[in-house]
C-alpha cells in the first residue's frame, strides 16, 4: 500500500516529465536558458539539448512510476515492513 507521501512525491516528478517532454516536444524557448541545458546547447546544438529534455522527462516519469507501483531497493524499505521482517508473528504498535 503507498503512503500519502508516495503520492506527493509521484505527483512532483509526474509534472516534472511532463514540463521537460513539454519542453522537448515545443518551441517554448524558457527552459533552454538554463545554464547547463544553454552550455549543452551551444556545444552540441538544439537536437542534442532536445534529447536532454527528452532524456529528462522520460526518466522522472519512470520513477513516479516506480514509486507508485512501490518498487524500491531492501535497503529503503517503511520501517514497519522492516520490522514485520523481522519478527513475523509480531506487528508493531
Amino acid at each position: 500500500m503507498e503512503s500519502f507521501s508516495d503520492w506527493i512525491v509521484s505527483g512532483i516528478a509526474i509534472i516534472a516529465g511532463l514540463i521537460a517532454l513539454l519542453a522537448a516536444a515545443s518551441s517554448w524557448q524558457a527552459p533552454y536558458r538554463l545554464r547547463s541545458i544553454d552550455r549543452i546547447k551551444q556545444r552540441y546544438g538544439m537536437a542534442t539539448a532536445r534529447a536532454l529534455w527528452l532524456l529528462i522527462g522520460v526518466i522522472s516519469l519512470t520513477a513516479a512510476t516506480c514509486i507508485l507501483m512501490g518498487v524500491r531497493p531492501g535497503y529503503a524499505r517503511p520501517e514497519s515492513e522492516n520490522a514485520n521482517q523481522q519478527n513475523p508473528g509480531q506487528q508493531r504498535p
